[in-house]
Order: C-alpha cells, then structure tokens, then sequence
C-alpha cells in the first residue's frame, strides 16, 4: 500500500503558511483602513472574501474591500501597499447590491 504521509506532510505545512501569510495580510489592511480610511474620506470598508475566511487564502489572492466615501483608486495603492498583494475595491456608492457587502462583509471603517 502506498503512504501518502509525506504529501499530506506537505499539504499541511502549505495550508500552514498560507494561513500565516492570511493572518499577515489581515492585520495590515486592518491597521491602514483603521489609520488611512478616514483620512482619504472613506466612511465605510468592510472586507470580504478570502482574507476573512480562514483557511481560504492561496497563493494568487487578492484583498476585496467595500467602501463608502474615498476615492477608490487611492484607497486600492494605500491598501496594496500595505498589504503587499493585489487589492480590488468596491464601491458601495455605485455597487447595485451594497447590503450584501454590509451584512458578509468585516466592518473595518464606520
């Protein structure tokens, strides 16, 4: 019978590093909204997606992000830089469906 020990060893230990690097990039993005957020006019920022979810994170995630008031440009490069990965920004000002955001959504702002 063939072990898959090693796989699931390896598995494991990437799932662990993703998560660490989630963790990470959470508290950055937290931290600049908390601090930036107002400054750039942003009343509202809710995160949503994988960098909420646990044990969801991979290597090509992005940072999804909900505002209201900010320019959303502006808000993405601070964010991207903190966080130091892709950052969308949702506009909930022009977004048909803005409540899901507010009810799934991590408020951060506001």
């Amino acid at each position: 019978m063939f072990s898959t020990h090693l796989l699931d060893d390896a598995a494991r230990r990437r799932a662990e590093r993703m998560e660490a690097r989630r963790r990470v990039v959470l508290e950055r993005v937290v931290a600049t909204l908390e601090s930036e957020g107002p400054r750039l006019g942003v009343s509202e920022a809710y995160l949503v997606g994988s960098v909420i979810s646990e044990g969801e994170w991979a290597e090509d995630s992005d940072v999804d992000v909900a505002i209201s008031g900010g320019d959303p440009i502006r808000v993405m490069r601070i964010v991207e830089e903190a966080a130091g990965s892709a950052v969308d920004v949702i506009d909930l000002e022009r977004h048909p469906t803005p409540e899901m955001f507010r009810r799934r959504g991590r408020k951060v702002v506001g």
